[in-house]
This record gives structure tokens, C-alpha cells and sequence, in this order.
């Protein structure tokens, strides 16, 4: 009886030991497959956003083409109604008041990206000739039918170069420009760039920098200004319409706006301009179909 206590709790123990030795070989086995399935599920993520990433960045780059095609017998062999769905959500897109929707979405973007964003980001809209750059391409929803007039004649070479502001339409994105608004325009390979400045309340000087592109192959005035970081230039929203309407012969002032007639500029080479220039332009901007009366002066007329 003594000797059969002693090899009851030896059977026990070692029932016991085998017991947490399963628990712990079927503990392993379940980590080991979460952590599996973990890798698993990542992977097919991953796929599935390069994929997905891959079809937008397609659908985007056929988008741009076609918003820069459009009317041209190439745009049409291609077939209305395989690409209509995308300049239907291009123009959609365009339409989106991007500049009031963006500061409640940068919260959300990822510290790594938005610190990619150089400082003279902050000026992404001051635009000289600029229509707001990420709230659409407005002139895209305007037909060409009632499109206006641009400079006849006109010559890209001449226009480049430095220009000021002399008035222009409000416009949100200057607000906080006090004065001394101007851009400078040059050549960059097979596109322009440009550079435009002003000066803030506080005597501080703002920097954009961007590129532009012609439009339209058939009418040189016809250009699109990108002010976003070159990773976003493929958004077809980044890229505003900049029409130059009317030059003078020496390329002295010149008149440019937007197709859908809510942005205009008044510019010269001169930080002043003539009364009797002013009144030219003036003239034609009306002729044109723009509102002069909501012009707002940033330079005194008058040498």
C-alpha cells in the first residue's frame, strides 16, 4: 500500500508533463499559422493596392490624354464610348471643390508624404495666370462653342520672359499676397517653366515654382500650368488652364484667362501700366465675355 501512492503521483506527474508539453506544441503550432496567415493576407494586400494602384494610374494617364485630345479626329478613332466614362469622371473630378475639400483629407495623408512637400507648397496657388490649380480644370466643362477668343498670331518665344500683375478677378489662392505679384516664364526642354512670386503682409517673399505644356497643338495660347510636386502631375486636377487671350505687337501687356470666365489677369512687363493700355485690355477682356467690373487692381495704372 505504502509503495503504490509514490508511483500513483510518478504516473500523474508525468501525465501532467505530457499535457503542458501538448499545450505547449499546439501553442506554437497556432502562432506559427497566424503568423502565416498574417504574411498571407499582407501579401495579397499588397497585390491587390499595386494592382488596383496600377489600373487608377492607367485609368488617370488615358484621362489626361483624352482631356488634352479632345476634339481631334485621333480622340474620336478611339471611340467615344469606350473612353466617354473617363472624361465623364474627369470632368466630375474637375467640378469637386478640391481646394475646400484638401485641408480636412491632409490630416489623414501619411506623415512620410506630406513631409515630402517642399515649403513653397504653401504657394501652390498663388498662380499667376493659375486658376486655382487643384480645384479643376474649369475650362474643360466649358464647350469649345462658347470658349473665348485667343491671341491670334501668338507667339511663345516673345511671350517668355518676366511679367507683373497689374489686376486680376479674386481669386482665394492671392489673398495673401500684399503686392508685387509677377511670373517669370522659360524654357525647360519640351515644356516651360515657371516661377511666380509676391510679396506677403509681413515683407516676406512667396515662391511657387511649376511647369506648363501647351494644350493644344493647333493653338499655341492655349497652355496648362502645373504647380503640384512632380509625383502629382499625373492627377489630371493639378493642371489649370492658362489662356493667353490678347498681346499687344511688342509683347508689352498682355490679357489672360480661364475658358469658363471666372479667372482673368492683366499683365505687363512693367511694374505700371499706361491708362490708355489698361483701357485696351480692358476692352478686349469685355469683348471676350469676362466681367471687368470684378477686376481688383494690384498696381496703380499710369507710368
Amino acid at each position: 500500500m505504502a509503495n503504490t501512492v509514490p508511483r500513483s503521483l510518478s504516473a500523474l506527474d508525468t501525465a501532467i508533463s505530457r499535457a503542458e508539453s501538448a499545450v505547449v506544441t499546439r501553442d506554437t503550432r497556432l502562432r506559427s499559422q497566424v503568423r502565416d496567415l498574417r504574411v498571407g493576407v499582407r501579401q495579397r494586400a499588397s497585390r491587390a493596392l499595386a494592382i488596383g494602384g496600377a489600373a487608377l494610374a492607367a485609368g488617370a494617364l488615358l484621362a489626361v490624354l483624352l482631356a488634352r485630345g479632345e476634339g481631334s479626329r485621333r480622340t474620336a478613332r478611339l471611340g467615344a464610348g469606350v473612353l466617354a466614362p473617363l472624361v465623364r469622371a474627369r470632368r466630375a473630378l474637375a467640378r469637386v471643390p478640391w481646394a475646400r475639400v484638401l485641408p480636412f483629407v491632409w490630416p489623414f495623408v501619411p506623415l512620410r508624404l506630406r513631409s515630402r512637400v517642399p515649403r513653397s507648397m504653401a504657394a501652390l496657388l498663388l498662380g499667376l495666370g493659375l486658376p486655382a490649380a487643384i480645384a479643376g480644370r474649369g475650362g474643360a466643362c466649358a464647350s469649345e462653342r462658347d470658349a473665348p477668343r485667343t491671341a491670334t498670331g501668338f507667339d511663345l518665344d516673345r511671350y517668355l520672359g518676366h511679367w507683373h500683375e497689374i489686376a486680376r478677378m479674386p481669386l482665394a489662392a492671392e489673398d495673401h499676397c500684399a503686392g508685387d505679384v509677377s511670373a517669370t516664364y522659360s524654357r525647360e526642354g519640351t515644356k516651360l517653366r515657371v516661377q511666380n512670386r509676391c510679396l506677403r503682409d509681413d515683407g516676406s517673399e512667396d515662391i511657387a515654382e511649376g511647369v506648363a505644356v501647351a494644350a493644344d497643338p493647333t493653338d499655341g495660347a492655349r497652355l496648362e500650368l502645373c504647380f503640384a510636386p512632380a509625383w502629382l502631375r499625373w492627377l489630371p486636377m493639378v493642371w489649370a488652364d492658362y489662356w493667353v487671350l490678347h498681346v499687344d505687337a511688342d509683347y508689352r501687356c498682355a490679357l489672360v484667362g480661364t475658358p469658363d470666365r471666372r479667372h482673368l489677369w492683366l499683365l505687363s512687363r512693367t511694374p505700371a501700366l499706361a491708362t490708355a493700355d489698361l483701357q485696351r485690355l480692358l476692352d478686349e477682356a469685355r469683348l471676350r465675355g469676362y466681367d471687368t467690373a470684378l477686376l481688383v487692381s494690384t498696381r496703380p495704372p499710369g507710368m
